[in-house]
């Protein structure tokens, strides 16, 4: 079973190391898929800490959403403090 998932939660003890995979992609959009255990992680480091830290690549690239929407539309019209 192959599945995806972009909460970093699970890196901690739902899945043994052998099963994580991490994939990146380069700027002219090839992706790149490579096992956790390419890295030397010893039992007591904290990958999902380690993961969000970026120490194993694979950090999303969230696209610039700006002008898409109006931001007093996202805060209720509230004004900001």
């Amino acid at each position: 079973v192959v599945f995806t998932i972009h909460d970093p939660t699970p890196l901690d003890d739902a899945l043994r190391r052998d099963q994580v995979y991490f994939t990146e992609k380069s700027r002219d959009g090839v992706a790149s898929l490579y096992p956790l255990m390419d890295f030397r992680e010893r039992k007591e480091h904290n990958i999902r800490k380690r993961y969000l830290e970026g120490r194993y690549g694979a950090i999303p690239r969230y696209p610039d959403f700006g002008g898409m929407f109006d931001p007093e539309d996202v805060c209720d019209g509230a004004p900001e403090t």
